[in-house]
């Protein structure tokens, strides 16, 4: 073992936990920064949150809205997602899966195309097959969701899971935390499960959706 060379001057310590909030990581290959986000119980969540975009700042998607279904039909449904980031997040390929209450397997709703991108505060709009809500949606799905206990999520172009809501019954792994109320199936517009503020997340559904008595598709939820 040859000659040790001099010690170098110790680096800068860490003050609290806080103190990680906006150390470098890695994600995807993508170089982001930590991200902290505590639930209403004080647990503390770290993610690596990645730019993909060439603008600097970091794209943030989000399940933000969900409907299960109107009084006037039970596939008047949609999926909303909002880019809660500070730069246009690229979802090519990205998935929009469900499962049942209990389900144990993702079935895919939808795949976004490729090319596709959601605008710094921008929504993406997936309509079920009897959509008929004010917004125009993006893309459309076929299979339904339940309305008394189920779970949705956006998945990566890698098969990541990305963010996750269930509602009601719901006690599958698309859950953060304790499950959503479940809106009831009321007139037209009808009633859906969402984030307020748009993107809000503490990773708790319970904690970060509510139900809204007018549903907003494609817009915010105020």
């Amino acid at each position: 073992m040859g000659p040790q060379g001099p010690n170098g001057d110790p680096g800068a310590g860490i003050a609290s936990f806080d103190d990680l909030a906006g150390l470098a990581c890695t994600a995807g290959g993508h170089a982001g920064k930590l991200e902290i986000a505590y639930d209403a119980a004080g647990h503390a969540t770290l993610t690596c949150g990645v730019t993909t975009g060439g603008g600097g700042g970091t794209p943030t998607v989000r399940i933000n809205e969900v409907q299960t279904g109107t009084a006037g039909s039970a596939a008047d449904e949609f999926v909303e997602l909002v880019n809660a980031g500070t730069t246009a997040a690229d979802v090519s390929g990205w998935k929009i899966v469900y499962r049942s209450a209990a389900g144990t397997t993702d079935t895919t709703l939808a795949t976004i195309p490729d090319g596709t991108t959601i605008a710094p505060g921008g929504f993406y709009l997936l309509g079920g097959s009897a959509y008929a809500g004010a917004g125009v949606a993006n893309q459309s799905f076929g299979s339904a969701i339940a309305a008394t206990g189920g779970g949705v999520g956006v998945r990566d172009s890698t098969g990541a899971l990305v963010d996750g809501v269930g509602w009601g019954t719901a006690t599958n792994a698309l859950v953060e935390g304790t499950a959503a109320a479940a809106a009831t199936a009321t007139a037209p517009p009808g009633s859906s499960i969402v984030r307020k503020p748009d993107g809000h997340d503490t990773n708790d559904n319970a904690a970060d959706f509510t139900v809204s008595d007018t549903a907003t598709p494609g817009a915010s939820n105020g």
